[in-house]
């Protein structure tokens, strides 16, 4: 399969030279609304997810999956349960992948590293979509109890996460100024020596 080029191509500015996949992973807001994923891209993507590390190799993450054209109810669900920030460049999304944790180890008792181990595969999915010249946005900002009630899923979920995934297109596309000068930043981190624990 050709890998599709990005057209914004944002590469972090590290201290020493890192994997480039890493190196090339931002999120973007502007999304081409044209351009669909395949089945075989969605479950490219869901592959990358499976072979994540967990604890006692339970996998606590599960994946929600909402295509606008193919299951176009649970996607206009998830849309509306976004924060309105999200919304006004969400809209140009063609898939969003809901990324939630079970919280209980096979035996029953409580996982706590459920959410991490969450994390790490959703960080999985990320950078393969970045490898296949997609972009990924992942969101925390969405109403997490509305959506689990529409979902209707029990306590033992823990609903973490909203990433759009698609084609990316140009800042201009925005409608929002904000928004197309937030798309052109340079890109920031803080510093290793800040992120070090003092002992």
């Amino acid at each position: 399969m050709k890998k599709e080029e990005n057209p914004m191509l944002k590469k972090a500015e590290t201290s020493v030279e890192i994997n480039p996949i890493i190196a090339n992973r931002w999120s973007p807001r502007s999304f081409d609304k044209n351009k669909n994923l395949t089945q075989e891209q969605i479950t490219q993507l869901l592959e990358a997810a499976r072979w994540a590390p967990s604890s006692m190799n339970e996998q606590p993450w599960r994946f929600l999956v909402a295509n606008r054209n193919e299951n176009s109810t649970i996607f206009w669900q998830m849309f509306e349960c976004l924060a309105e920030g999200n919304q006004v460049w969400c809209k140009n999304v063609n898939t969003l992948i809901l990324v939630t944790a079970y919280q209980k180890y096979s035996n029953g008792d409580f996982n706590a590293s459920a959410q991490f181990d969450t994390g790490l595969a959703a960080e999985n999915l990320i950078l393969q979509a970045v490898s296949m010249g997609l972009a990924a946005h992942p969101m925390g900002g969405f109403d997490k109890s509305k959506l689990k009630e529409i979902l209707q899923l029990s306590d033992d979920y823990t609903l973490l996460a909203i990433i759009a995934v698609g084609y990316q297109d140009e800042a201009e596309k925005l409608e929002d100024i904000l928004l197309i000068r937030r798309e052109k930043a340079p890109r920031t981190r803080k510093q290793i020596k800040d992120l070090l624990l003092k002992n």
